[in-house]
């Protein structure tokens, strides 16, 4: 028990307020009744009961809504708040005004006036836009949001599956679930996806950053920074064709002589590659090593290119030889026709 100066001792485990029946924390007093001892307030005021805990999801069924009140989400608790205060015949304090109070017996309209310092009895435009619900300059009424939150809960736009929420600025759903959700899918950022496409599939940074709408140097640096060799334009433009044909600046409508059309192609340079490799990158003549000068290694044919069109990309009919020699297989001193496969001359002379 305690007295009136203050507590009392006793061996109690329970508060020593009467009526009190909470467990004892200091002093004989429960902590409500210590708090109060501690401030000088008064002993015998009634205890207010704690909150009730709000529920997880709205009551109403159906309904996953948070709830702000009387387990309720905004809008069930705003309909049964209106609902009951139509029952009941309460309207709004301003004259003419036949909405249901939100506060201080105003609606909302009026009690957002009275907030802004605006005169409550002005004259109300029923179609000026106000706060944040907007919709073709009108105001919307209840029952369109209401209407509009009914709708299905639509899925994020970008693809992900999360539901979006509700923007009651808007009076609509959301169309993106979040904010990172709105940009656009940008595959160059994955370096499998980007290896592939650049080196496998050698299509240049330019047609990615195309099909990508992003700038060409973005793509290229994603390319250094997975560490993918970056090809030099002309490499580029090889690969992907854009330079053949018509497309080239140089183009002059297809005059360019069939031996210099072949000796372009890939085929051709791996032909030559392999006959070089074969020989040992020497002269089968002279038996020099590669080098810039007059010993330029040359791909010669053996049956020449205008009697043995078919033999043209065989490899048995080519051979390795120098610049100084191939000069001579084609000159009058090779009387013997070394390194050359002529077809016989018609040796027949006068009338038959």
């Amino acid at each position: 028990m305690s007295g009136a100066d203050g507590p009392v001792a006793t061996s109690s485990i329970f508060c020593s307020r009467l009526e009190c029946g909470r467990k004892a924390l200091r002093r004989g007093f429960c902590a409500t009744h210590y708090e109060r001892f501690k401030r000088g307030d008064d002993m015998d005021a009634p205890i207010k009961p704690k909150a009730k805990a709000l529920a997880v999801a709205c009551v109403i069924p159906a309904c996953d809504r948070k709830p702000i009140a009387h387990d309720l989400c905004n809008v069930h608790y705003e309909e049964q708040r209106r609902r009951t205060l139509q029952v009941a015949g309460v309207t709004c304090s301003v004259d003419g005004c036949e909405e249901p109070p939100r506060a201080k017996g105003l609606c909302g309209r009026h009690y957002d006036r009275l907030k802004r310092g605006k005169p409550i009895e002005a004259v109300w435009d029923p179609n000026a836009p106000r706060g944040p619900y907007r919709k073709a300059g009108t105001r919307t009424t209840f029952d369109e949001r209401r209407a509009a939150r009914s709708e299905p809960r639509p899925n994020c736009a970008c693809g992900c599956g999360e539901p979006t929420e509700f923007d009651t600025g808007r009076n609509r759903w959301r169309t993106y679930a979040d904010v990172g959700h709105y940009r656009a899918h940008a595959p160059y950022k994955n370096e499998t996806w980007l290896r592939e496409q650049y080196e496998t599939l050698g299509r240049p940074a330019d047609d990615i950053a195309a099909e990508c709408a992003v700038n060409a140097a973005t793509v290229r640096r994603f390319l250094r920074k997975f560490n993918i060799p970056v090809r030099s334009q002309a490499d580029s433009l090889r690969l992907s064709g854009k330079s053949k044909g018509n497309n080239n600046p140089a183009w002059s409508g297809g005059t360019t002589p069939e031996r210099q059309r072949l000796y372009k192609t890939r085929e051709w340079k791996d032909l030559v590659k392999a006959v070089y490799e074969r020989d040992g990158y020497r002269c089968v003549r002279c038996g020099h090593h590669q080098d810039h000068g007059d010993h330029a290694l040359h791909a010669h044919h053996i049956a020449p290119w205008s009697v043995a069109p078919e033999r043209r990309m065989d490899m048995d009919n080519l051979t390795t030889l120098c610049r100084k020699c191939h000069s001579w297989v084609h000159s009058r001193q090779n009387a013997d026709s070394l390194y050359l496969e002529l077809p016989a001359r018609d040796t027949e002379s006068g009338p038959p």
